[in-house]
């Protein structure tokens, strides 16, 4: 056999096993739960995202809304006045 009768071979045979091993990228698996609708929830806790059912929920959003409000306006104003501290020696 010549070099280039082995060369054709070979690249026939890594044409044969190249196409043959080319992977598939959609799936028939369901990504979560039974694939409903209404199927939203984390798989670990049925009750995480379900704010329409959370008790008390204006009292605990209105408190986190709160914090968070009064953390961005307290937080910078005791760095100022601490690096001004800092800064008179």
């Amino acid at each position: 056999m010549s070099s280039s009768a082995v060369l054709q071979q070979c690249a026939r045979t890594l044409v044969r096993s190249a196409s043959g091993s080319s992977r598939q990228i959609s799936t028939s698996a369901v990504a979560r739960g039974g694939g409903g609708p209404f199927d939203y929830h984390y798989i670990h806790a049925p009750r995480m995202y379900d704010v329409a059912g959370m008790p008390n929920k204006h009292l605990v959003y209105g408190s986190m809304c709160t914090v968070g409000l009064l953390g961005g306006f307290f937080i910078p104003l005791w760095a100022i006045s601490f690096s001004q501290k800092k800064t008179m020696g």
